[in-house]
C-alpha cells in the first residue's frame, strides 16, 4: 500500500506542484494548456527532466496507461506500472480554476505546498 500511495502521490504532485501555469494562446482564448512533470521514487532513474514531461497539452486531460502508454512505459519504473490505472485522473478547467478528479480505485493524492496531502477516493473532485 505504501508503494502504491507513493506512486499515486507522484502523479498527483506532478499535476499540482510541477504543472506550469495554464497558458492561453492569443488565437484561442478558450484553450488552456498544461505541462505535467513526473518525479519521485516511481520514476525511471536517470531520465532527464524534459523526458519526464507530458505536454504542453490542452484540457481536459485524462492521465493513465490507456492515454499515454509510451510515456508511462518510459517514465514509470516497471515495478510501479501496476499502480497506474488505465484512467488514473483527469485535469480540467472549471469556472473556479483547474480541477483534479480521481478516476481510479487506486490511491490518488493531491499535494500542495503548505497543506497536508489529500487522499482522494474514486470520483472525488478537488481544486488544484
Amino acid at each position: 500500500r505504501e508503494l502504491r500511495s507513493q506512486v499515486s502521490a507522484a502523479a498527483a504532485v506532478a499535476a499540482s506542484a510541477s504543472s506550469t501555469p495554464p497558458r492561453r494562446p492569443a488565437a484561442d482564448k478558450a484553450l488552456v494548456e498544461v505541462v505535467l512533470e513526473l518525479s519521485g521514487i516511481g520514476t525511471s532513474p536517470g531520465l532527464a527532466v524534459e523526458n519526464r514531461r507530458l505536454g504542453p497539452t490542452t484540457l481536459p486531460l485524462t492521465v493513465g496507461r490507456r492515454h499515454q502508454t509510451d510515456f508511462h512505459r518510459k517514465v514509470v519504473s516497471q515495478q510501479y506500472l501496476q499502480y497506474l490505472s488505465r484512467d488514473h485522473f483527469r485535469i480540467y478547467e472549471s469556472g473556479s480554476g483547474l480541477r483534479l478528479q480521481a478516476l481510479t480505485d487506486n490511491p490518488v493524492w493531491r499535494a500542495r505546498p503548505g497543506g497536508a496531502p489529500l487522499e482522494m477516493a474514486k470520483g472525488a473532485d478537488v481544486d488544484l
